[in-house]
This record gives C-alpha cells, sequence and structure tokens, in this order.
C-alpha cells in the first residue's frame, strides 16, 4: 500500500473520531475502506471481518456525557458464558478549568457486558480507583476480583440480582515501597499485578510486580494469609544475586499449584499454595511471559512471550516446556520481532487457541493439535484481552487504544477571565483535557469467528495493513546505495516532547497554524533555519504518545508489551517507574553486580538480590536468537562493526537528584572535562565504553549549550585525527522544560530553554558543516513525542530535520512519514538490518534526499532572548518587543517556579505533563486570541496572508 497523505489521514481516523462520535456502548461503523493510518506507520481495519461490532467504552461520567475510557487492558468471560468483563488500566483522568483532576471523574473502570444475545450490551461501568493487569472470575461465576495496581489492593466485586456491586472495602496488601533504589523508594511503588482465583474459589493468589513476591489472600475474610519472595537469594544464601522472579506479572492456578510470570527474568516460578507457600520449579523462557492460560483439565498451560513472539506450551504435569508455537506475519516477516503477544483465548472445544498481537493489531489464530498458526484477524490499535463466546461462534477483543487526533486545546485551559470565548460554547472543559493520553482511546469488537477461506483473506489484510513496503524498488536500492558510499557517519539527535505547530507552525510553507505557535522562529532561528534550508517535514509523526513510548520508536522501532502497560497509569501517576531508558526501578540494571552498581552510583542498596543481574524488563530483542536485550539502533550498528559514539542516550540519572543532601550527587559543571569529573554513568552494557563520560544526561537545569560544548570538544578531537565514530548519538533535551527555580546561567524560563535547544543544535550543524567531515555525514534530528503541544492535525504530528549533504535544499516534503521511517532510513544509509517487523517494512524517506546537493552550508543564529541570560553567547541585540509578544511573556523565573511548584522535573515526565500543557499556555498566551476552527484543516495555502494576520494579532 502506498504512503498516505494528510487528506487521506484525515477521511478515515477510525476509533480516534469515529469511537468518539458513538455514546455509550452502541454500535459505530468504520469508515467506507475501513483502513486507518497509526502514527507507528501501519495502518489497521477493525471492521475488516463481516459482521464485526465496534464498542465504545463508556462509564457515564456525570458532566461528560461522551468521555470515553482509554487503554482497556483485559477482558474476561463469567463461567456460564454470560457476561464479559473488560478492564480498564490507563490515564483516564479529567481536569477542571484551574487545571486540577477531578477525583470523583477520574479512575479505571471495570465495563460489564451482557453477552447472552452475541452483541455485547454494555449493563454497568464500575468504577475503581487504580487497577493494573489483574482481572479473574470466581467458579461460582457471582464473584469478580480486581487488582489494584499502584494502590497495592484487590477489590472484589459481586453479583446481587442483576446488578454487580463492590462487596466490602479493598483489601489492602500492606505492602512496602518496591525492591528499588535507596532514597529513591517513592518512586518504585508497589503494584498488584495479575491475580488468579483458586479451584474452591476461596483464595487468590496476587502477584507483587513492585516487590517481586506474590501475596495469598482470603478474600471472605478479607486476610492475607501469606507471602512468598520469588528471587533465589532470598530462599538460598548461596544463591544471593542469582536473577529469578523479578518483576511478576501474569498468574494462574491449576489445583494447588500456581504459576507465576517473571517477566523480567524469563521464566514461570511454579509455585505450591498447600500447607505453606513454597517455589516448586522455575521454568526458564526464551521471551518475556506477559500471559498464562490454562486449559479446563489444567494439563497444559499456554505462555505468550513477548520479544521472541512464541506461545509456549507448559507439561503441568512434569512441569516443562514441552513445546514452542513460532507466531509469524506470513511470508513478508524478516526479522520475525515486534508481534507482541500479549493475550490468550481458546475455543470453547479447546482445538483453537486465539493469540492478541499488540504489535502488528490482530489475532492470531492457532491450531492446538499441533500449534500451527492457521491465520491472523484484523483488530484494532493494540488488541490487549479475548475470549471466546461460549458457542465458539464469536470472538471478543478489546484494544488499548486509537489515533488520537487533532489537539489543539492542549495547554489551553487553566482558569479566569482571560480564556472567556476561547473554546466553543460548552466544550471549555473537554478542550481542557486534550492530552494525547487522554485523546487515545480503548475499545471493545465483537467479530464473528472467521471460517478457514475467509481467514486466507483476513490474513493478506493484516499483511497489507503491516508490510505496506514490501521491498525496495530500483530507485530506492540505487539512492541507498550511492548514500552509503558517500555517508561515512551520522549524527543522531533526540530532542522532547514539542508539536509541529508548536515550533513550525509560522513557517512562509507547509501546513502549520501560527495561531497554535508557542514558540516561533524568534524563540527557535535555527529549526526554521533547517526547515527552509533543507526540507521542511510537515506531515512527520511520533510513533510513541509520550517519551515512556517515544523513547523505545525513536531507539528501537517498536515497544514492549510491559511499556505499552505501564506507561499509561505511571503517566496518570498511578504508580510504576520510568523503565524505557535503562533503569528499573531506578537501579542501573546495565550492570550486572552490586559492586559495579555501588561503585557507578553509591546510592545503590547494599543488597545483591535487588534484581539482580544485567536484565531489562522493558528492553527489546535483536531480530534474531541469539541477541537478547539488543534491539535499539546502537546494537544493530556494533553487530555490524561500526564505531559509536553516545552523548546522553541511556544515562543513570539518579545520580543528578534528589537535589540536596544527598551522598555521591553529581556537581553542576559547565565544563566537567576539565577536572575529569563524570557526570554520565550508562545503563545499557553496549554503550558502557561508548559513552563520553563528561556530557551530561537529562537534566532540566543544566543548558544545552554547554551539552554542545562538550559534544564538539571531543568532535575536534576526532576531526584531528580523523576517527569521527559511524554513528554518534546526542541527546539534546532542554526544550523538554522545568527546574526553572534552579537552573544555570538564567535559562529558566520556557522561552530561554527551549531557544538554548534550539542554538546547541544550530551549533552542532554549523561546526560539521565548517569540518573536514561536512562532505560526508548526514545530521537526524528528531522529537521522541510531541506529548507537550497542541497542534491542529495531530497529536502525534512533530517535528524532524535532516541536514548534510545529499539532503534536498529548499523542499517541503508532505509525504506521511513516522519515527519508524526514520529508523528504516538511518539503518539504510548505515547499511544495517531492520531491527523488527516494523522498521523492516517502514518507508524510507527517499524523497528528503538529492544526489546532486553535495555542497551545504549552515550558520547558526543566537536566539535574541538568550542575551537577557548569563549565557556566554556573542554579543548583540536583545529580543525585540514585537519578537516578545510573537514569542514569549514578561513572566520571569521566579513566576514558572510558582507556576510548577511541587512539579517533579527530574526525569522525563515524571511531572503531570497535562498540567504543566495548561501552566504554559497561560503563562505564554492567555492573552491571544484563540481561534475556533480546528479540524485537521490544510494551511499550506495563503500562508503570507496567514502569517501577516497572525503576527498583527499577536503583537496588539
Amino acid at each position: 500500500m502506498g504512503r498516505l497523505r494528510h487528506a487521506d489521514h484525515m477521511t478515515s481516523v477510525v476509533l480516534g473520531l469515529v469511537l468518539a462520535l458513538a455514546t455509550g456502548a452502541a454500535a459505530v461503523q468504520p469508515p467506507a475502506d475501513g483502513r486507518t493510518w497509526l502514527p507507528t506507520g501501519a495502518t489497521m481495519t477493525p471492521a475488516a471481518v463481516p459482521g464485526t461490532v465496534l464498542l465504545t467504552l463508556n462509564p457515564g461520567l456525570p458532566g461528560l456525557p461522551d468521555y470515553l475510557a482509554d487503554h482497556a487492558v483485559a477482558a474476561r468471560l463469567s463461567p456460564d458464558g454470560t457476561t464479559l468483563l473488560v478492564l480498564t488500566s490507563g490515564f483516564n483522568r479529567n481536569y477542571d478549568e484551574r487545571g486540577q483532576i477531578i477525583p470523583r471523574l477520574s479512575g479505571d473502570y471495570v465495563f460489564v457486558f451482557d453477552v447472552r444475545a452475541g452483541i455485547p450490551r454494555q449493563r454497568q461501568a464500575l468504577v475503581i480507583p487504580n487497577a493494573f493487569v489483574g482481572l479473574d472470575f470466581a467458579p461460582d461465576g457471582r464473584h469478580f476480583f480486581v487488582s489494584g495496581g499502584g494502590d497495592d489492593t484487590v477489590t472484589c466485586f459481586a453479583l446481587h440480582g442483576e446488578r454487580w456491586s463492590q462487596e466490602g472495602p479493598a483489601i489492602a496488601l500492606n505492602h512496602p515501597y518496591g525492591e528499588g533504589l535507596a532514597r529513591a523508594r517513592a518512586m518504585a511503588p508497589p503494584a498488584a499485578a495479575g491475580l488468579a482465583v483458586t479451584a474452591d474459589g476461596r483464595r487468590l493468589l496476587v502477584s507483587d510486580f513492585g516487590n517481586d513476591a506474590v501475596t495469598l489472600v482470603d478474600w471472605a475474610a478479607h486476610r492475607v494469609l501469606g507471602e512468598l519472595d520469588l528471587r533465589p537469594g532470598r530462599h538460598d544464601p548461596r544463591k544471593a544475586g542469582a536473577r529469578g522472579g523479578t518483576f511478576p506479572y501474569a498468574v494462574a492456578i491449576a489445583g494447588d499449584v500456581a504459576y507465576v510470570a517473571s517477566v523480567r527474568d524469563r521464566e514461570l516460578v511454579v509455585i505450591d499454595l498447600g500447607t505453606s507457600l513454597r517455589i516448586l520449579a522455575r521454568i526458564p523462557l526464551a521471551g518475556n511471559p506477559d500471559a498464562l492460560l490454562l486449559n479446563r483439565s489444567g494439563s497444559a498451560l499456554y505462555v505468550a512471550e513477548d520479544n521472541v513472539d512464541r506461545i509456549a506450551v507448559i507439561d503441568t504435569t512434569r512441569r516443562h516446556l514441552s513445546r514452542e508455537v513460532q507466531l509469524h506475519l506470513g511470508g513478508r516477516t524478516t526479522p520475525a520481532r515486534g508481534l507482541s503477544p500479549n493475550a490468550l483465548a481458546l475455543s470453547p472445544d479447546e482445538h483453537t487457541l486465539y493469540a492478541t498481537l499488540g504489535g502488528i493489531n490482530a489475532v492470531a489464530v492457532v491450531r492446538v493439535m499441533d500449534g500451527r498458526v492457521q491465520g491472523l484477524i484484523p483488530t484494532a490499535w493494540y488488541p490487549t484481552g479475548a475470549a471466546a463466546s461460549r458457542d465458539g461462534q464469536n470472538l471478543y477483543v478489546t484494544t488499548a487504544k486509537s489515533p488520537a487526533g487533532a489537539n489543539p486545546g492542549n495547554c489551553l485551559e487553566l482558569a479566569g477571565p482571560a480564556l472567556a470565548g476561547r473554546c466553543p460554547p460548552g466544550r471549555a472543559r473537554e478542550a481542557g483535557n486534550a492530552y494525547v493520553l487522554q485523546q487515545s482511546k480503548g475499545g471493545l469488537a465483537m467479530m464473528p469467528v472467521p471460517a478457514a477461506p475467509a481467514l486466507a483473506d483476513l490474513t493478506r489484510i493484516v499483511l497489507d495493513n503491516n508490510t505496506p513496503q514490501v521491498a525496495l524498488d530500483a530507485r530506492d536500492r540505487r539512492l541507498y546505495g550511492m548514500l552509503r558510499t558517500r555517508i561515512h557517519h551520522l549524527i543522531y539527535i533526540i530532542k522532547e516532547n514539542r508539536t509541529y505547530d508548536q515550533v513550525l507552525g509560522d513557517l512562509a510553507v507547509g501546513n502549520g497554524d501560527p495561531g497554535l505557535t508557542q514558540f516561533p522562529r524568534s524563540i527557535t532561528p535555527n529549526q526554521h533555519q533547517l526547515a527552509e534550508q533543507f526540507v521542511d517535514l510537515d506531515d512527520f509523526y511520533a510513533s510513541g504518545e509520550v517519551s515512556g513510548t517515544g523513547w523505545p520508536w525513536s531507539v528501537a522501532a517498536r515497544t514492549t508489551d510491559i511499556v505499552e502497560k505501564t506507561v499509561p497509569p505511571r503517566y496518570a501517576a498511578r504508580g510504576f517507574s520510568y523503565d524505557s531508558e535503562g533503569t528499573n526501578r531506578n537501579v542501573n540494571v546495565g550492570l550486572a553486580t552490586l559492586s559495579a552498581r555501588r561503585a557507578a552510583n553509591p546510592l545503590t542498596r547494599d543488597d545483591p538480590d535487588v534484581l539482580a543481574g544485567a536484565a531489562d524488563v522493558a528492553a527489546p530483542d535483536g531480530p534474531l536468537d541469539n541477541e537478547p536485550e539488543q534491539g535499539r539502533l546502537w546494537n544493530e550498528a556494533l553487530r555490524r562493526h561500526q564505531s559509536v559514539r553516545n552523548y546522553g542516550f541511556f544515562i543513570d540519572l539518579q545520580r543528578y537528584l534528589p537535589r540536596q543532601r544527598t551522598p555521591g550527587a553529581l556537581p553542576l559543571l559547565r565544563d566537567p572535562a576539565a577536572t575529569g569529573t563524570v557526570v554520565a554513568y550508562p545503563t545499557d552494557p553496549a554503550l558502557a565504553a561508548r559513552t563520553d563520560p563528561y556530557f551530561r544526561g537529562f537534566d532540566n537545569r543544566f543548558p544545552d549549550y554547554y551539552r554542545y560544548r562538550e559534544w564538539a570538544r571531543e568532535f575536534a578531537g576526532y576531526e584531528r585525527s580523523g576517527s569521527l565514530p559511524r554513528l554518534e548519538l546526542v541527546r539534546l533535551m532542554h526544550d523538554h522544560l522545568g527546574d526553572f527555580a534552579t537552573a544555570l546561567d538564567g535559562i529558566d524560563t520556557p522561552q530561554t530553554q527551549v531557544a538554548d535547544n534550539d542554538y546547541a543544535v544550530g551549533l552542532l550543524v554549523e561546526r560539521v558543516a565548517h569540518s573536514r567531515y561536512a562532505r560526508d555525514t548526514l545530521i537526524v534530528i528528531v522529537e521522541d513525542d510531541a506529548q507537550d503541544g497542541p497542534d491542529h492535525v495531530d497529536a502525534q504530528r512533530t517535528v524532524a530535520l535532516l541536514a548534510g549533504p545529499y539532503v534536498r535544499q529548499g523542499a517541503v516534503v508532505s509525504t506521511r512519514y513516522a519515527t519508524t521511517d526514520l529508523l528504516r532510513t538511518m539503518e539504510l544509509v548505515l547499511g544495517l538490518r531492520p531491527l523488527n517487523v516494523h522498521d523492516a517494512h517502514a518507508h524510507p524517506m527517499s524523497d528528503v534526499f538529492d544526489l546532486d546537493k553535495s555542497r551545504w552550508q549552515f550558520a547558526a543564529v543566537v536566539p535574541a532572548v538568550l542575551r537577557a541570560t548569563t549565557l556566554p553567547v556573542p554579543p548583540g541585540a536583545p529580543m525585540a518587543a514585537a519578537e516578545l509578544a510573537c514569542g514569549g511573556s514578561a513572566h520571569d523565573a521566579a513566576y514558572w517556579a510558582r507556576q510548577t511548584a511541587g512539579m517533579d522535573f527530574s526525569v522525563e515526565d515524571r511531572v503531570d505533563s497535562a498540567r504543566l500543557n495548561r501552566v504554559l499556555w497561560s503563562g505564554m498566551q492567555a492573552d491571544k486570541p484563540f481561534p475556533l476552527t480546528r479540524n485537521g484543516a490544510d494551511l499550506r495555502a495563503d500562508r503570507p496572508a496567514r502569517l501577516s494576520a497572525w503576527a498583527s494579532r499577536c503583537r496588539h
């Protein structure tokens, strides 16, 4: 399938717009072609199976009749097959006009559907404060149980007549903070995850995701019966420091034996539930187990294995792995990684196993007898749960996400009369809840089980959705063959969190809305110059919604399932640590031994069993079986014997915090190389010897200008020796914003921080342009996500820039591209294999290159706002009043510090991003009129008049 342009996208947004048009649990119809483009570069066809019914998840909140819940994560069918439960565990927060959370309108939900007539009919939406993935019925079918995630609880619901209601208070499991880093315990809270009910219906076993243990509960008595630590060293001193049992997740019970999935350590822990809790065995697995399902007799346990895309079959009698089923995408899947199996269901006759594949938006149909994959069924975005109807005729599938669509109200609603008239009448609250995770909605589909002939056609649809680029054409092969002979170095710069409109909406070309531009040319002259001098990519999308998903997509072209499941509740402040960049529970798990960890970070707990071994719960595998946790761009470059240098990617940030009275805290040195002070400790083993120790990682107090200076120091050495690495990774993060009260050199307002970032980018490009490497170095610049700004086209549309030889000059490229396409392009330029199914079939960005453009130049521009700081920039005129009016505000650091008091900027996105967005808009643009028409319109035409009108408004 060819590339979709903007106009095609706007006619086919399913579930982002289609589901939003429905109310309650009413069925909705997809667009005519049934195909929707996703920011991952794939497409989806949620209603491809004839007779499919798509349902929304509307909890019926008072005052918000159109509100739909996000991130459905589990589905369970009652023992009698009449009731279907759907559990959410996501963002699901609503804010008032002041930007404060409304507790009574913010929570997770269990949706109760009556499925006796086939088509699900919503009967109830039960509210729970917090939930994770645990959901199970009691054998009597009159009770069910939900794990409370970060609340560390289990809630029981009971059926009274035709209605379900909570049975007593939630059962507190009373765990301490998770087994993470000392002095950072609040960053690793406990988390009740998977659970299962014993056959007698009296007891529950709950996995303690944050404490590496399981808890046995007598639910009727509301009493904890016992707890069992799953780590080997806790039971045998000879095994201290041995891996095992960490991040327990899914649970299954057969008789008096339980099976618990240890996601990080890739094993099943087998537990005796008899007279005392004890570990019977450990069953090693190739992949990360994230779903368990027993057959009726309990003789076989099916295990979904993420990262290796297999289903393991466990013989429960002998307690060993009997065989594995390799899932695949058909004949176009090289490599076969990234399918992300994450939920399982059996047909009533147990002849067919269904596996939801979150990575490719499909359900695999597997014949149990021989493990043969019979075909694939298309679904909506990121399926997470499945259940087969009791008669075997229908399949129920939950999905976590939908395309977000435009978010022009993002950052808008705070409070006060200055906002009057900014939103359409009656829509103020809705417009103020336009954060990307709020706009992505969960769903439920009922689809008839397809017959074998139809399954072949449906499989082809899944292939078309996920493999639009089957092979390079002759032109592409010639282009990249030539580029590989001419481009010998690639510098990959990742920035943070901005949308296209927010930065480039005021360009003279392209589809930007200047009315939504918060950091225009006066603040970001270098990004504007790069877009105008080279290529303006005005239809480019970040594949990840937030940094937690954006960084995995930006460096590995995919996420793992545990990332998808933990990121939404974490961003809703419902627990969990940020595990997307090499630390787990804030522990540097890139270092295998306790001594190595303590040498790198004195805050490390003196306990060898805290996340023992070098294993990362969230890491992607490489494309082959012998490449566990080696699925990132630099891993492939190293496999191809290419040199790599890292500046700020995957750094242990705990050495930068807490800010005061912290043993071993790293000082804020502008030039740490001058004193030999190490300020960067990498978290990925592959980067350990390839990281500049003097390049500071994510730290909002520290200007990007000094990061550039440190990069330039090493670059000068490479220029002298002629040894510039083949691939350089550079993190310039100061457009993330924050820490206004403690920032260095007056870089302490949103405008100065974004300008600092812009200037550092410009200086780096200028330095390369005037070096011996100008002729053979490609510079690629991208935002990891676009969560912190408004955009009239899509909440995930963002800024991507390229500079260097053979990049087109003075061009606007409106081809729809995504992060995956950018990764594929870099791989082709470097001569690397694809990492997984997503980048293997992505579209290389061929139309940004011109082999005739070998000569280029670039001169960095000092943003005038920086001249009011103490940053050592060249002298010049300060920012003019007119520029200030269109590109900022008169608020000083003290104002921004007050407005953001209590926000935690220490780690990527620990701050409440949705609230911060409102603070930024209110402080920067509260006196600007806000256009009301925001429907993804094409604004490429009449740019001079549009920009003139915007300039006139913003200056008056």
